[in-house]
């Protein structure tokens, strides 16, 4: 598990997120191997998450900070993580009314804060999520990519009141890929 705490008051306690191997041996290493392949296809290791949700999304309006991660799994990180690239998603109200958004990465995390600039959506995210009401957003990436990620609520006025409050937790997981592949480096012992 990991205890999170951000220079802007955001903080949270996430779980840790366990991935099973399937295979007795879901990884082949040879003595001259500098790197290995984990291949999360459902043979050699479980899926991993393709589409993710955050729920209960609480107004900016009443003074909540929805802080958003988005991680790419992925890539080589022998030498860098694979990139986020395009996002899609969708933003619902609490009548589930919708507006759809995109977002770009050539980083592997994506950071920001739900706001009428991020993401980007036609009305405004205070207008879709208005005070004392609640949404909900999905989203995925163009391609077939696996994502994992949290979200951090923040209310300077947290604890006076039912609807002010402080927490996170990692995203929901709505679909899985089979495509999803990383490889780490294998660092042999010196003796």
């Amino acid at each position: 598990d990991e205890y999170l705490k951000l220079p802007t008051g955001h903080s949270a306690v996430l779980g840790a997120e366990a991935i099973g191997a399937i295979s007795p041996t879901p990884v082949n290493c040879g003595t001259s191997t500098v790197t290995a392949t984990l291949n999360f296809d459902g043979f050699s290791y479980n899926f991993l998450p393709r589409v993710l949700a955050v729920d209960s999304i609480a107004s900016r309006g009443n003074n909540n900070d929805t802080f958003i991660v988005i991680n790419r799994l992925g890539g080589n990180l022998a030498t860098s993580a694979s990139g986020i690239g395009s996002i899609f998603g969708v933003l619902y109200n609490d009548t589930e009314v919708s507006q759809s958004f995109t977002l770009q990465s050539s980083r592997c995390q994506l950071t920001g804060s739900l706001s009428g600039s991020f993401p980007r959506t036609t009305p405004r995210f205070e207008q879709v999520i208005p005070s004392g009401t609640t949404g909900w957003m999905k989203f995925w990436t163009l391609g077939d990519t696996a994502l994992s990620g949290a979200a951090i609520n923040f209310n300077v006025n947290a604890g006076s009141g039912s609807q002010n409050f402080n927490q996170g937790h990692n995203l929901h997981k709505l679909t899985l890929t089979n495509t999803a592949t990383i490889s780490i480096p294998i660092f042999p012992p010196s003796c």
